[in-house]
């Protein structure tokens, strides 16, 4: 066994952890960007996975569908003219608008530390 392994955080060390880092969020002699660069780095990896990681799962996810969703309908239905294809492009833009207002109810702006205060 190596001698140098890391120690278990305790979920009261996250709770410290996050307690500094609401306590930069407030502090107003720091910006948006330092107050974001502090909570990645102080802030459990599990606040990370829920805030950041899985928002680019979402757009990666739902981007696709639409693709798959909106090829499957034109062959299946054999798009081919002008028309159908605006039509389609027309759909891909009013899914992804419900899908940005989707993101937008689940991850508002300042998304980690306000995810982390939900709780």
């Amino acid at each position: 066994m190596c001698a140098h392994q890391p120690q278990r955080s305790s979920g009261k060390d996250d709770e410290e952890r996050r307690e500094r880092v609401a306590e930069a969020e407030q502090d107003e002699t720091l910006d948006k960007d330092q107050v974001k660069r502090l909570a990645r780095k102080h802030l459990p990896w599990t606040d990370w996975i829920k805030g950041e990681y899985s928002q680019y799962w979402y757009w990666l996810l739902v981007l696709a569908g639409d693709a798959f969703i909106l090829m499957d309908f034109a062959q299946r239905y054999h798009v081919k003219d002008a028309i159908g294809i605006f039509g389609l492009l027309a759909v891909f833009l009013a899914l992804a608008t419900l899908e940005y207002l989707l993101f937008t109810r689940l991850w508002p702006e300042g998304n980690i530390l306000k995810n982390r205060r939900g709780r």
